[in-house]
């Protein structure tokens, strides 16, 4: 059998035709394969920004605490001393400072918590982050030591818990002397740390802020907001704060 002219068309056109079409579905099929793995990665990388915001907002909440933490205790710290002077008792500092009634719990930063500054390339930041818990976990440690040793002393020598200086008798006053030395080296210490270390971390909380601020684009991301008591003892002199 012969093919005419017109059936070779016919069959080139049909080919051809196929051929096309299947060129035209490929593309057709690359370009939404394209198009469907832009969005998974776009819904992908939206996810991710939502779980770093989730964490970095409990980087907030968690420097927060510290800073609540502290500064209640500093506040503490400055309004007994203060009340002690008013009322013109000259004694050591540990006379002045009663036993504290509770100590804060311990706050400690996850290891995701972190991470999240290395992906912002804060390493600067990250080594500071990851010694805020460790310290204020070790300065509430400090409170209960001098909280206990200072109760035990009352019990031991039969001294009044309102602050003002032992009545010893000479003996018991000899006995005491070392442990009376331990408590206001204690209470020192722990005064000088309280507000040092609430500036210090005040201006960590900050700093990080801000950055979170720029990393998420959002302008609306919590900063620390002090109680207004935490704000008026920021304000007071800090000559007038130190022992």
């Amino acid at each position: 059998m012969v093919l005419q002219d017109s059936d070779w068309w016919l069959a080139w056109t049909t080919l051809g035709g196929a051929v096309v079409g299947s060129v035209v579905a490929g593309i057709i099929s690359y370009i939404q394969a394209r198009q469907a793995t832009k969005e998974t990665l776009a819904r992908d990388e939206a996810d991710r920004l939502d779980r770093d915001k989730t964490t970095a907002f409990r980087v907030h909440v968690k420097l927060s605490r510290i800073l609540s933490n502290l500064g209640g205790l500093h506040r503490q710290i400055e309004l007994a001393v203060a009340d002690a002077d008013a009322r013109g008792l000259k004694g050591a500092l540990w006379t002045k400072l009663e036993p504290f009634a509770g100590v804060y719990p311990p706050v400690c930063f996850d290891a995701d918590e972190l991470a999240i500054f290395a992906s912002m390339k804060e390493y600067e930041l990250l080594g500071k982050l990851m010694t805020v818990d460790d310290n204020h976990n070790s300065y509430m440690e400090a409170v209960k030591i001098y909280s206990t040793r200072r109760l035990a002393f009352e019990d031991k020598f039969g001294v009044p818990r309102s602050p003002a200086a032992p009545i010893l008798t000479p003996d018991l006053a000899v006995l005491a002397a070392p442990l009376m030395e331990e408590l206001d080296a204690l209470a020192t210490d722990i005064r000088g740390i309280a507000r040092d270390s609430f500036t210090e971390v005040l201006a960590l909380a900050n700093r990080i802020g801000a950055k979170f601020k720029i990393f998420f684009d959002d302008p609306a991301f919590p900063s620390v907001e002090l109680p207004e008591h935490l704000v008026e003892l920021l304000k007071a002199s800090d000559g007038a704060a130190k022992p």
